[in-house]
């Protein structure tokens, strides 16, 4: 994604016209921008809010080229402005764009001759309406680019930008409408009770009907139905998550809430991140110290480069401040993180302590001995919502299971081989095979993949180097989303799928002597889909049953009219998909959006569906 931003300073402003799909049946819903109006209706942000003046340090992860580096960013706030600083060493003039990833959909702005020879420093500046908009964003990006190249990029969460709003929420919840004739909300509050919290609709109703709440666009986090919550007149309906299902939804960017589950349904939906403090605050908790802390483990052993998961365990049950800081009395010999991880270092003994808000303390001592001799291979993952796992050697999974978690990024490296290395790509979402850009391939514990961007593996290629490289056979086997787990792939060959849009969630690797038998099954390690070339059927107009959406296909390009807004046009393809159907593929979207196609003979009778609406064949 940086790479296309650097290359093409004007993408940033057609990022900001871009659509998003939403959920289905909402195809004539804009997105909001700051006040904007979405479909017909939309609830406006408060005005601004109190004058301050806060800064924030931003924690970030980078990749810099040779010759350019960022010694550190900044965000300031004065009255409604935040700036955005950027402390930085270059050895080219160039420029600089603050965007969300991967596409720049919520928010992108550029500072086109921000970089200059030498130690300098300069700003991007954000409206306060802007910077609401990009808190909704779970991550941020600024990409660096000179000569129509990148030179680096930075990634950084939204979430430590929050004290800079300084507002709480007030139990209102901002939402953007799309209503059918003889309904509609006039206001949507969100409220906690110990565990549980309960959203309440007023709405003017000409009709009784059911409702759901559910994510966007495809219901995978939650979804739950109000049947006859909706009675007609002037009333007020109420839905209850629990806390657990409340903490899923946060996990979610948007949801939905459809009123009359046909297609006449009116539609209002929200972001989530206003809620976030409804999670960290329940204004009738108690405050409840612990009294007490205890380790799972009381003393450790592990190798140089070995990993260990320390547990924190509080009482009472009930306390409220449960936060916990981990300290390696020396890191030269074990270092440990915020989880409670700890790394060897090299050989010798240290302790590990967790301390509570209030001071009470509890120790491991560890003991880290020297490194193994015997021979392996290791391989770490970082996981969607979870990071960086702990290394897993010689076919052990990497990964999760049954959790439909991403992998984003992998390192690999081998232990005790001699004249032996190893080498690796992943095929990235939105970037493709590494090989087939800047990034190249990876070797002996280097990041392949991304981190902070949201991007999904999709496959993976591994091979041995050195001079005793025909010696082994490197075997991996990939846990791929809708197949789970594929044949065992060897030495180069494409593992995962491609054109598919499905996700890794767990990798095995192993190395054999050359000649020996596979772990398993090698059967079809690697599906591809298959792109017809069956377009011009598609040719003509179609309109869908709900008459206010039509497409224009002519070949291989096609534009979609909606009532009451600007058309957009752009490419298509038709693709095959591994179970026969056959889907259609549009450009115009963030990511690739595939609507099935009941089979190929719907195309000839002159009906197809896509995103949920029957279109017909126009005479």
């Amino acid at each position: 994604m940086e790479k296309k931003i650097q290359n093409n300073l004007c993408l940033t402003i057609i990022l900001l016209l871009m659509f998003t799909l939403l959920p289905s049946g909402v195809l004539a819903v804009e997105r909001s921008v700051n006040s904007q109006t979405i479909g017909t209706e939309s609830i406006k942000p408060t005005d601004s809010l109190q004058t301050q003046n806060n800064s924030v340090n931003v924690t970030y992860t980078s990749d810099f080229k040779a010759g350019f580096k960022v010694n550190s960013l900044t965000a300031t706030r004065s009255n409604d402005t935040i700036v955005f600083t950027v402390n930085y060493e270059s050895s080219k003039n160039g420029g600089f764009s603050l965007f969300d990833p991967p596409n720049g959909n919520t928010i992108s702005k550029t500072n086109v001759s921000g970089i200059k020879i030498g130690s300098n420093s300069d700003t991007l500046e954000l409206s306060l309406a802007e910077f609401k908009q990009a808190l909704t964003c779970d991550n941020l990006t600024i990409s660096f680019w000179s000569d129509n190249a990148s030179i680096g990029w930075l990634n950084f969460k939204s979430a430590q930008l929050q004290s800079l709003l300084n507002t709480d929420f007030d139990g209102n919840v901002e939402f953007s409408t799309n209503y059918k004739d003889g309904f509609k909300v006039d206001a949507l509050t969100a409220k906690r009770s110990g565990d549980t919290v309960a959203f309440t609709v007023n709405y003017v109703s000409t009709h009784d009907c059911d409702y759901n709440f559910f994510n966007s666009p495809n219901a995978d986090i939650i979804a739950k139905t109000v049947n006859g919550g909706i009675k007609q007149g002037t009333n007020t309906s109420v839905l209850e998550l629990t806390l657990d299902e409340f903490k899923q939804i946060l996990s979610a960017d948007t949801i939905t809430m459809r009123f009359g589950l046909d297609e006449n349904g009116s539609i209002i939906f929200f972001k989530t991140a206003q809620l976030q403090s409804l999670l960290t605050e329940d204004p009738g908790q108690v405050k409840v110290n612990p009294t007490a802390i205890t380790l799972n483990k009381t003393t450790a052993n592990l190798a140089v480069s070995g990993s260990e998961k320390l547990t924190a365990l509080l009482s009472p049950s009930n306390a409220t401040e449960t936060t916990v800081s981990w300290n390696s009395s020396d890191p030269t010999i074990a270092t440990v993180d915020s989880n409670g991880s700890i790394i060897g270092v090299k050989a010798g003994t240290t302790n590990i302590t967790a301390t509570t808000v209030n001071n009470l303390s509890a120790t491991c001592q560890v003991t880290v001995s020297s490194a193994s001799t015997e021979k392996s291979i290791s391989y770490q993952t970082h996981v969607e919502n979870d990071g960086w796992q702990d290394w897993k050697t010689n076919g052990d999974m990497s990964g999760t299971s049954a959790r439909s978690l991403r992998l984003e990024g992998i390192k690999i490296k081998l232990n005790n081989y001699e004249n032996l290395g190893v080498e690796y790509q992943t095929h990235i979402q939105n970037i493709g095979w590494e090989s087939e850009t800047n990034r190249g391939w990876k070797s002996n514990g280097d990041m392949s993949g991304t981190q902070g961007l949201s991007y999904r593996l999709e496959a993976i290629q591994i091979k041995l180097t050195g001079t005793d490289a025909d010696k082994y056979d490197i075997y991996y086997q990939v846990h791929a989303q809708n197949i789970g787990w594929m044949g065992w792939a060897k030495n180069g060959e494409s593992a995962g799928t491609a054109g598919l849009s499905y996700r890794l969630e767990g990798i095995r690797i192993k190395i054999v002597p050359k000649g020996d038998p596979a772990p398993g099954s090698t059967a079809e390690p690697f599906i591809k889909s298959k792109l017809l070339t069956i377009q011009d059927k598609l040719e003509g107009t179609w309109i869908s049953e709900a008459s206010y959406v039509k497409y224009v296909f002519n070949g291989t390009h096609y534009t979609e009219n909606i009532k009451n807004q600007s058309p957009r046009s752009g490419t298509y393809s038709l693709i095959e998909k591994p179970d026969g159907k056959i889907v259609i593929d549009f450009d115009c979207y963030s990511s690739p959006v595939y609507s099935d196609i009941s089979d190929a003979e719907s195309l000839s009778d002159g009906v197809i569906t896509i995103a949920n609406f029957k279109f017909y064949r126009s005479n």
